[in-house]
């Protein structure tokens, strides 16, 4: 399986099969896509977080969806 690093976000990867990996940690863990709760098309999303990624007001990273 080969995989590529994601731009502006260095701590995931994704395979040639669309498996997204997050390498954050030691082991790297592959991420489960989730239903997007809006989605009448019953897309799945992920959510990645980087160095830029805001706050929400308690301090948490708030990451961004992809679809």
């Amino acid at each position: 399986m080969k995989t590529k690093q994601i731009e502006n976000y260095e701590n995931y990867s994704v395979s040639d099969t669309g498996i997204i990996v997050s390498t954050a940690k030691v082991v790297p863990i592959i991420l489960k896509p989730q239903k997007a709760s809006q989605s009448k098309k019953k897309y799945l999303q992920v959510r990645l977080y980087n160095e830029e990624s805001p706050l929400t007001k308690k301090g948490k990273k708030l990451g961004k969806l992809f679809t």
